[in-house]
């Protein structure tokens, strides 16, 4: 495991039975166990807006504590060799 604590991020080299062919995953917390959760990243939205109308949304999803996040003033390129395109 790489852990930067300066830019607060880490990498975890996943073992080849495990890994993605996609270039990004999504990573999220189970809010239950605390478990970190990767899962691979879609190519379209398309099952998503499927979805719009067959369920009811909840009133409290989404809601004003949800949608409050802190700022991001870190310059995201910052460790990117972005003028000879590697990103």
């Amino acid at each position: 495991m790489y852990h930067d604590s300066y830019r607060k991020v880490e990498a975890v080299r996943l073992p080849a039975e495990f890994r993605f062919e996609e270039s990004e995953v999504f990573v999220r917390r189970d809010p239950k166990t605390g478990d970190v959760i990767l899962s691979r990243k879609p190519e379209s939205w398309d099952g998503l807006f499927e979805l719009h109308g067959k369920d009811p949304i909840p009133d409290d999803f989404m809601g004003p504590a949800d949608r409050r996040q802190p700022s991001c003033d870190r310059d995201p390129f910052e460790d990117r060799d972005v003028k000879d395109g590697n990103l």
